[in-house]
């Protein structure tokens, strides 16, 4: 039977020499190349046929799906990124094209270690599919793995425009401020990326602490009040609220040198919380050196009353006295 099928690609082989429409002649070249595969169990043979049949029409989806099968089957890596690629370009239905590119991908990446020339071909799928959210997340592992970071940061923000869920998208803008902060030693950027969250979320503890690390790895003091402001919108516990205003005066103090809004500062804290020990003590070491005698006075009176040692409230009445 073998010889048969034998006799039977002869013939055949010199019919389709005859043939002179050129997608007849491709139809005819992939069917010889089943002949080879299937029947005369040649593969080498069968790919030399099945080529025939993609040089006279290259965007022919069986002879390709052949080749496919065939070129896996051999492990023949670089021959079939080049036939995908080559028929993604010529396919007319644009799904199957980005197939094709998407899988010319992962093999450049998974066989040929060729990193650039995945990225190359999932750019390409995304040329056709911009919002294929797959191909958007292989792309970006692609360039984290390549040190593109620039490039990084654009694919994300696609992926913020294209994700529904808000806490989605407050995540990536997360790591678009740690791309620029920790990759691309760009704090500015990274703080406007972390105020963008807070923007959305002015409750974002992770962004607040984010901006607050900039700031004082910065030396920036304007700022970090600022990002310490911002946590007071966000902080409904009044021990919590004292002790931010207690550092927004430090800074005034000891930075600025700006005692009137360092004292402005310290009274917020004790008006959240009268027992701040260290806002109480700032601010009368400061009355008393500015000679605010009567704020002085008031303030340890209420530190006397707030008291429960007598010996402490004691000695506090009497400097109230003095």
């Amino acid at each position: 039977e073998l010889g048969r099928f034998e006799d039977l690609s002869g013939v055949a082989s010199a019919e389709v020499a005859r043939i002179e429409d050129p997608l007849a002649r491709a139809d005819a070249y992939y069917e010889l190349g089943l002949l080879h595969e299937r029947h005369l169990e040649d593969p080498e043979k069968a790919i030399a046929m099945y080529r025939a049949a993609v040089d006279l029409a290259p965007g022919h989806p069986m002879a390709i799906d052949a080749l496919d099968r065939l070129f896996t089957n051999s492990g023949t890596w670089r021959e079939l990124v080049d036939l995908l690629k080559r028929a993604a370009g010529v396919t007319p239905d644009l799904a199957r094209s980005a197939s094709r590119y998407a899988r010319a991908a992962l093999i450049a990446e998974h066989r040929l270690d060729d990193l650039f020339e995945a990225i190359e071909l999932t750019g390409k799928q995304l040329e056709l599919e911009p919002n294929n959210l797959n191909a958007i997340s292989s792309i970006g592992r692609l360039l984290e793995k390549t040190d593109r970071w620039e490039d990084r940061i654009k694919w994300l923000r696609r992926e913020v425009e294209l994700s529904e869920h808000e806490p989605e998208k407050l995540s990536i803008l997360m790591s678009i401020g740690a791309i620029y902060e920790t990759r691309l030693d760009a704090p500015s950027h990274a703080r406007d990326v972390y105020l963008e969250v807070v923007s959305r979320d002015s409750q974002h503890r992770g962004a607040l602490r984010a901006l607050e690390q900039l700031d004082r790895r910065a030396g920036q003091s304007e700022e970090l009040i600022e990002t310490l402001r911002l946590q007071l919108a966000s902080t409904p516990w009044s021990d919590a609220a004292a002790e931010l205003y207690h550092r927004i005066g430090k800074i005034f103090e000891q930075r600025l040198g700006r005692t009137d809004e360092a004292l402005e500062a310290y009274r917020a804290a004790i008006s959240k919380d009268p027992g701040h020990r260290q806002a109480v003590d700032a601010l009368i070491r400061l009355t008393s050196s500015l000679g605010l005698w009567q704020e002085l006075s008031d303030l340890y009176e209420t530190q006397a009353k707030l008291g429960d040692d007598p010996l402490v409230q004691a000695r506090i009445w009497f400097r109230v006295g003095q």
